[in-house]
């Protein structure tokens, strides 16, 4: 592959290539360009491992939703091998953060397939906006993901 290639009209593209190598350009670009990175805290091989785990997450698993009553939602999140792990990673710790900024009451159960999460809502205007979005949506909301890598 030739790097040096550009468009006609001379432009590059913008992105990485793929969407885990574009983050990590980011991320190291703006530690540099930071004259207060302490380096001694930086740990890039932790985010991708992190990165993985969202791959795996989003790609590698299945989810059961069922509507309890019309304020109780749950997600059944499945995977096999590595996306189990992730679950099991990711799903408790983002489920913390959105109960905070949302002040949903959410009850993350971790078990050997993945995990049951059972959030209660405060109206059924949250309902229909979280029964549209689902799990994989429920895991971008109120996204931290930015200030978290």
């Amino acid at each position: 592959m030739d790097h040096s290639a550009s468009l006609s009209n001379g432009t590059h593209p913008t992105e990485g290539g793929q969407a885990a190598f574009s983050a990590l350009i980011e991320i190291v670009s703006m530690l540099e360009n930071d004259a207060e990175t302490d380096w001694g805290k930086v740990d890039i091989d932790g985010l991708r491992a992190h990165l993985l785990d969202m791959n795996n997450l989003i790609l590698d698993t299945k989810v059961t939703k069922t509507l309890v009553d019309p304020l109780n939602i749950r997600f059944d999140i499945r995977g096999t091998g590595k996306s189990v792990a992730a679950i099991h990673r990711m799903v408790p710790a983002h489920s913390r953060f959105v109960q905070q900024s949302r002040g949903w009451s959410i009850t993350p159960e971790i078990n050997d397939r993945g995990a049951i999460i059972t959030i209660t809502l405060k109206d059924k205007g949250e309902m229909r906006q979280l029964n549209a979005l689902g799990f994989y949506g429920f895991m971008s909301l109120d996204s931290h993901h930015p200030a978290h890598h």
